[in-house]
C-alpha cells in the first residue's frame, strides 16, 4: 500500500512538472507571436502573408534589442508555424543559423526593470555601450530623464511620464529608432497630446 502510494504521488508529480512546463512553452509562443504582430505593424508587414526575409529581419531586431536565444528560436518556431514557412527550406536554414551568423553580435546578459503596467524586459548594463545614449542606463539630458518610464507593447515604444500623467516617447529611444530602423515611420511614433514637458527649454 505505501508503496502504490509513493508511485501515485511521484507520477502526480511528474504530471504537475508536465503541465508547468507546457504552461511556459505556450506562455513563450504567446509572447512570440504578440512580438511578431507588433514588428508587422510597425513595418506595414502583413503577418500572415510575408516570407522569411521579413522574418530574418524582426529576428534580427530581436537579438539586437538584447532578445535571448530562445526568445529568437520561439519567434522563427511561432512564425514558421502559422504561416507555413516551416515546410521551406529557407526557413530551416534561417532556424539552423539564426544564432551563428558571422559578425552579428553575441545575446545579451538581460535585465528587468518594473514600468507601470509591467516589467521591461532590457539587455544588461555590462552590455552596453557605445557612443550614443541608451534610455535605460545612460539617458541623454532630455527634460524627462528622471521621470517614470512605461512600455507601449503595441508599437514597441518606450515612453516616459511627466508629472501631469502624459505619456511622452522617450527622446532616446526615438533616437535609436532613427539610427536602426529606417523602415520606421519614427516621425509618427513621436506624434503625440505634449503638454510641452518633453520640450527643451528655450
Amino acid at each position: 500500500m505505501d508503496d502504490d502510494t509513493t508511485v501515485s504521488r511521484g507520477e502526480h508529480s511528474l504530471n504537475g512538472d508536465w503541465s508547468a512546463q507546457l504552461d511556459q512553452l505556450q506562455a513563450r509562443l504567446l509572447a512570440a507571436g504578440e512580438g511578431w504582430l507588433v514588428w508587422c505593424a510597425a513595418h506595414g508587414v502583413d503577418p500572415l502573408g510575408s516570407d522569411v526575409d521579413e522574418l530574418e529581419r524582426a529576428a534580427l531586431a530581436l537579438r539586437d534589442r538584447g532578445g535571448s536565444a530562445q526568445e529568437v528560436l520561439d519567434l522563427l518556431d511561432q512564425v514558421g508555424s502559422t504561416t507555413g514557412m516551416w515546410r521551406t527550406s529557407e526557413w530551416l536554414h534561417l532556424r539552423r543559423t539564426i544564432l551563428t551568423r558571422a559578425g552579428a553580435p553575441p545575446m545579451t546578459v538581460q535585465e528587468f526593470i518594473k514600468v507601470p503596467g509591467g516589467v521591461l524586459r532590457t539587455h544588461g548594463r555590462a552590455s552596453c555601450a557605445g557612443p550614443e545614449p541608451c534610455p535605460i542606463h545612460r539617458p541623454s539630458g532630455h527634460p524627462l530623464r528622471m521621470a517614470p518610464m512605461a512600455w507601449r507593447a503595441d508599437v514597441g515604444l518606450l515612453e516616459r511620464i511627466c508629472q501631469h500623467g502624459v505619456h511622452h516617447p522617450d527622446t532616446d529611444a526615438l533616437a535609436h529608432l532613427r539610427r536602426n530602423d529606417a523602415d520606421l515611420d519614427v516621425a509618427e511614433l513621436a506624434r503625440h497630446h505634449c503638454d510641452g514637458c518633453c520640450r527643451e527649454a528655450k
